[in-house]
Protein backbone atom coordinates (compact mmCIF):
# COMPACT_ATOMS: atom_id res chain seq x y z
CA UNK A 1 0.00 0.00 0.00
CA UNK A 2 2.84 2.41 0.88
CA UNK A 3 4.56 1.68 -2.43
CA UNK A 4 1.42 2.63 -4.37
CA UNK A 5 1.12 5.94 -2.51
CA UNK A 6 4.80 6.73 -3.13
CA UNK A 7 4.43 5.90 -6.84
CA UNK A 8 1.34 8.12 -7.16
CA UNK A 9 3.13 11.01 -5.42
CA UNK A 10 6.17 10.63 -7.68
CA UNK A 11 3.99 10.55 -10.81
CA UNK A 12 2.14 13.68 -9.69
CA UNK A 13 5.40 15.50 -8.91
CA UNK A 14 6.89 14.45 -12.26
CA UNK A 15 3.82 15.60 -14.16
CA UNK A 16 3.79 18.95 -12.36
CA UNK A 17 7.47 19.59 -13.00
CA UNK A 18 7.05 18.58 -16.65
CA UNK A 19 4.18 21.04 -17.08
CA UNK A 20 6.15 23.84 -15.43
CA UNK A 21 9.11 23.20 -17.73
CA UNK A 22 6.81 23.14 -20.76
CA UNK A 23 5.22 26.44 -19.71
CA UNK A 24 8.62 28.06 -19.19
CA UNK A 25 9.92 26.73 -22.52
CA UNK A 26 6.79 27.80 -24.42
CA UNK A 27 6.88 31.33 -23.01
CA UNK A 28 10.60 31.91 -23.47
CA UNK A 29 11.31 30.14 -26.79
CA UNK A 30 8.29 30.66 -28.97
CA UNK A 31 7.08 33.92 -30.40
CA UNK A 32 3.88 34.78 -32.16
CA UNK A 33 3.34 37.50 -34.71
CA UNK A 34 1.71 39.74 -32.13
CA UNK A 35 4.84 39.50 -29.93
CA UNK A 36 7.15 40.61 -32.74
CA UNK A 37 7.90 44.29 -32.92
CA UNK A 38 10.08 46.61 -35.01
CA UNK A 39 12.54 48.78 -33.10
CA UNK A 40 13.81 51.98 -34.73
CA UNK A 41 16.83 54.17 -34.10
CA UNK A 42 17.46 57.47 -35.89
CA UNK A 43 19.17 60.82 -35.62
CA UNK A 44 17.17 64.05 -35.69
CA UNK A 45 18.12 67.48 -37.18
CA UNK A 46 20.05 68.47 -34.03
CA UNK A 47 22.16 65.28 -34.04
CA UNK A 48 20.33 63.68 -31.12
CA UNK A 49 19.93 59.86 -31.33
CA UNK A 50 16.44 58.42 -30.66
CA UNK A 51 15.17 54.87 -29.99
CA UNK A 52 11.53 53.86 -30.28
CA UNK A 53 9.10 51.17 -31.38
CA UNK A 54 7.24 53.81 -33.44
CA UNK A 55 8.43 54.74 -36.92
CA UNK A 56 10.69 57.83 -37.09
CA UNK A 57 9.51 61.18 -38.52
CA UNK A 58 10.04 62.08 -42.20
CA UNK A 59 13.07 64.32 -41.57
CA UNK A 60 15.08 61.67 -39.59
CA UNK A 61 18.59 60.60 -40.64
CA UNK A 62 20.52 57.33 -40.16
CA UNK A 63 17.39 55.20 -39.71
CA UNK A 64 18.03 51.62 -38.45
CA UNK A 65 15.32 49.00 -38.03
CA UNK A 66 15.75 45.94 -35.79
CA UNK A 67 13.29 43.08 -35.34
CA UNK A 68 12.50 42.49 -31.69
CA UNK A 69 10.16 40.61 -29.37
CA UNK A 70 7.87 42.00 -26.69
CA UNK A 71 8.21 40.76 -23.14
CA UNK A 72 6.32 37.45 -23.04
CA UNK A 73 5.44 37.73 -19.36
CA UNK A 74 6.61 35.69 -16.43
CA UNK A 75 6.46 31.89 -16.43
CA UNK A 76 3.87 30.16 -14.25
CA UNK A 77 6.49 28.94 -11.78
CA UNK A 78 7.40 32.53 -10.93
CA UNK A 79 3.74 33.42 -10.42
CA UNK A 80 3.27 30.37 -8.15
CA UNK A 81 6.32 31.36 -6.11
CA UNK A 82 5.10 34.94 -5.75
CA UNK A 83 1.62 33.82 -4.66
CA UNK A 84 3.04 31.26 -2.23
CA UNK A 85 5.29 33.86 -0.61
CA UNK A 86 2.48 36.39 -0.28
CA UNK A 87 0.20 33.71 1.24
CA UNK A 88 2.98 32.67 3.66
CA UNK A 89 3.58 36.29 4.75
CA UNK A 90 -0.16 36.92 5.16
CA UNK A 91 -0.55 33.75 7.25
CA UNK A 92 2.48 34.67 9.35
CA UNK A 93 1.10 38.16 10.02
CA UNK A 94 -2.40 36.84 10.78
CA UNK A 95 -0.97 34.29 13.22
CA UNK A 96 1.07 36.95 15.00
CA UNK A 97 -2.02 39.18 15.27
CA UNK A 98 -4.13 36.30 16.60
CA UNK A 99 -1.53 35.44 19.23
CA UNK A 100 -1.32 39.09 20.33
CA UNK A 101 -5.11 39.33 20.57
CA UNK A 102 -5.25 36.08 22.53
CA UNK A 103 -2.61 37.35 24.96
CA UNK A 104 -4.49 40.64 25.45
CA UNK A 105 -7.79 38.79 25.94
CA UNK A 106 -6.22 36.54 28.61
CA UNK A 107 -4.83 39.58 30.40
CA UNK A 108 -8.27 41.24 30.35
CA UNK A 109 -9.90 38.07 31.69
CA UNK A 110 -7.30 37.88 34.45
CA UNK A 111 -7.98 41.51 35.42
CA UNK A 112 -11.75 40.90 35.36
CA UNK A 113 -11.33 37.84 37.54
CA UNK A 114 -9.30 39.85 40.03
CA UNK A 115 -12.05 42.51 40.14
CA UNK A 116 -14.78 39.87 40.59
CA UNK A 117 -12.99 38.25 43.52
CA UNK A 118 -14.65 40.56 45.99
CA UNK A 119 -14.35 38.13 48.92
CA UNK A 120 -10.64 38.84 49.31
CA UNK A 121 -10.79 42.57 48.67
CA UNK A 122 -13.88 43.42 50.76
CA UNK A 123 -13.68 42.74 54.50
CA UNK A 124 -16.79 41.43 56.24
CA UNK A 125 -18.39 44.08 58.38
CA UNK A 126 -21.45 42.35 59.81
CA UNK A 127 -22.02 38.84 61.23
CA UNK A 128 -24.39 37.93 58.38
CA UNK A 129 -21.68 38.75 55.83
CA UNK A 130 -19.18 36.69 57.83
CA UNK A 131 -21.36 33.61 57.58
CA UNK A 132 -21.73 34.18 53.84
CA UNK A 133 -18.04 34.85 53.20
CA UNK A 134 -16.58 32.15 55.44
CA UNK A 135 -17.79 29.20 53.25
CA UNK A 136 -16.28 30.93 50.23
CA UNK A 137 -12.90 31.37 51.93
CA UNK A 138 -12.86 27.80 53.23
CA UNK A 139 -13.52 26.33 49.77
CA UNK A 140 -17.25 25.77 50.21
CA UNK A 141 -17.10 23.94 53.56
CA UNK A 142 -19.05 25.33 56.49
CA UNK A 143 -17.05 26.17 59.55
CA UNK A 144 -18.30 25.67 63.01
CA UNK A 145 -18.43 28.99 64.85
Amino acid sequence: MKKIVVIIILLAAGSASGYLYYDWYKITNTTTEEQQVDLYSWTDKNGKKHFSNKPPPQDANNINTIKGVRDPGEPIITRIKTQALSYFNKTKNDTAKALDERKKRKEKEKKKKQKKDWSTSKPASSPSEKTYISPIKSGGKKRKS
